[in-house]
């Protein structure tokens, strides 16, 4: 079988040099292999591209149903993105927040601002930190442009109200723990002594 070409590509063979431009017939077994080989790349973008869909698909149902917020602010604190089923406990819809500023919210978390900028000026800092009722452990890491310039931030926050809580039970029971020892060893000494 004899396969034709037009296009201005010159195809070298062992024999003699073949214009494709000329529009003469080359044998199928110089197309046929170059025909494979684009096949071969096209199923293999088909295949990345499905996989990635794929993932980011996994990804996006991971983190609107955990408990956690997602955020990427650009460099000068508006969201980029927010999702994540954390915001819910703090009655936001993530959605409301792309487009507005977070530093403009200063007066209500003046602590999360300032890691904000930190972040934007080129460090990663990880804190936990009180918004409203709940306590989130947030990671703010700054985004680079290929520049190097700072692009934005990401930040990923966890709720850990219920380790907080919990944490603080417990340090109030110790604290009781150790003041009933104390005084159980000046009772105890009184009546030894």
């Amino acid at each position: 079988m004899v396969q034709h070409l037009h296009d201005e590509r010159l195809i070298e063979q062992p024999e003699e040099l073949l214009s494709v431009a000329s529009n003469r017939q080359l044998p199928a077994e110089v197309v046929t292999p170059t025909r494979q080989i684009e096949s071969n790349a096209q199923n293999s973008l088909v295949g990345t591209a499905r996989s990635l869909a794929y993932a980011e698909y996994i990804l996006r149902t991971v983190v609107a149903n955990a408990p956690l917020i997602l955020f990427a602010l650009n460099s000068t604190g508006t969201f980029t993105l927010a999702a994540g089923r954390g915001f819910q406990t703090l009655g936001v819809r993530p959605e409301d927040l792309v487009g507005t500023s977070l530093l403009g919210m200063s007066e209500d978390i003046p602590q999360i601002v300032e890691h904000i900028c930190r972040a934007l000026d080129g460090e990663t800092i990880t804190a936990v930190e009180q918004v409203g009722k709940r306590f989130f452990e947030t990671c703010f890491m700054p985004q680079y442009e290929v520049t190097g310039e700072i692009a934005g931030i990401i930040g990923v926050g966890t709720d850990v109200s219920t380790r907080i809580k919990t944490e603080e039970a417990l340090n109030a029971s110790e604290r009781k723990f150790r003041a009933l020892m104390e005084q159980g060893h000046d009772l105890v000494f009184s009546i030894n002594a």
